[in-house]
């Protein structure tokens, strides 16, 4: 297909027409590389899915999803199947110091950094959790999260050169596509034909989304765009954002006057 794009640049189906010249732009890559590489694949925290990657790109970027990696730590799920007392329950405001530290332990991004954020993560462990759980938690997060199998997985130490977290996020579009794959091209059904399989995908599934166009809404222009990102941007720096305690519902209110 890369080397037809090549040759043929003008056979772009109508449907990716917009995206023509970045398609071409693409297929001369893969056909110079004479393979296909993505940047990274990103999976959730199962680790057939890593060996199932490895397998095809042995030196592939892999990623773990960032919204699996919180919806984790917040159910405390262990690699080994353990259950931690009474799933130490902590306080809403404990939830979110919590993921907050580990955020920015996040942002190490090689081994010197990695230790500096991994004592200062303890250290606002220690403060934020009750002294009876801060064992526990210590040792669930070394066991779980700080391995050297999955460490650089979730830390900027994995990410490509040149890139960070905010476009590698997570993989929840992926899988919202793969459910509607499930529920209206197999009904749910089991299904081990491989054959079977590649006929869906390349005469129904790949055939829906050249004929679909999305009719709703305009999607936001750049300037909206632009205006979130320098929303985020303020509200991370943390200058000029000023807590005003909790409204009638017991949810906390900011004032941001930068």
């Amino acid at each position: 297909m890369a080397e037809v794009l090549v040759e043929y640049p003008t056979q772009v189906d109508p449907a990716l027409e917009a995206y023509a010249e970045k398609l071409v732009e693409e297929a001369w890559i893969v056909v110079e590389a004479e393979e296909w590489k993505p940047l990274f694949v990103m999976i959730d925290k199962y680790r057939p899915e890593y060996i199932a990657v490895n397998a095809v790109w042995d030196d592939m970027c892999i990623r773990l999803c960032q919204f699996h990696v919180i919806q984790a730590i917040l159910r405390w799920d262990d690699d080994h199947g353990k259950l931690l007392k009474a799933r130490l329950q902590l306080s809403r405001v404990q939830k979110y110091k919590l993921l907050w530290s580990f955020r920015e332990l996040q942002h190490a991004h090689d081994e010197e950094s990695w230790m500096e954020e991994k004592n200062l993560f303890l250290e606002r462990l220690r403060i934020i959790v009750p002294k009876e759980s801060f064992n526990p938690i210590k040792e669930y997060f070394e066991q779980n999260w700080f391995t050297k199998f999955w460490r650089d997985l979730w830390t900027d130490i994995g990410l490509p050169e040149g890139h960070n977290r905010d476009e590698i996020s997570t993989n929840n579009f992926t899988e919202r596509a793969f459910k509607m794959f499930d529920e209206i091209f197999l009904e749910n059904r089991a299904n081990k034909l491989i054959y079977r399989l590649v006929l869906i995908l390349a005469n129904e599934w790949f055939e829906y989304f050249r004929a679909w166009h999305p009719n709703g809404a305009k999607r936001p222009d750049r300037d909206y765009h632009q205006t979130v990102v320098r929303g985020h941007e303020i509200w991370n720096s943390g200058v000029g954002v000023i807590f005003k305690g909790l409204d009638k519902k017991g949810r906390r209110v900011w004032r941001v006057v930068a």
